[in-house]
């Protein structure tokens, strides 16, 4: 599973809100409201959200595995 909770903590460390992070990466707001929902955002949006924050994937995304299937799935909080 991957969780974006990192993401809206960072945000919140940050004091940043969707809206401004989408004026300063010119990702679109919609395409960051759906990543926060769960889509997969590519390698380049992930890539200038890392350097806008100052941050690692790591800090953006968060791996865990599905405990009922032991799959990996796709999760949002």
């Amino acid at each position: 599973m991957i969780s974006m909770a990192p993401f809206m903590r960072l945000l919140t460390e940050r004091e940043i809100d969707l809206e401004q992070l989408s004026q300063v990466t010119q990702i679109p707001l919609n395409r960051l409201l759906s990543f926060r929902h769960g889509t997969v955002l590519n390698q380049e949006e992930l890539d200038v959200i890392c350097r806008v924050l100052n941050c690692q994937p790591c800090d953006v995304v968060e791996f865990r595995k599905e405990k009922t299937s032991g799959h990996w799935e796709w999760i949002s909080d």
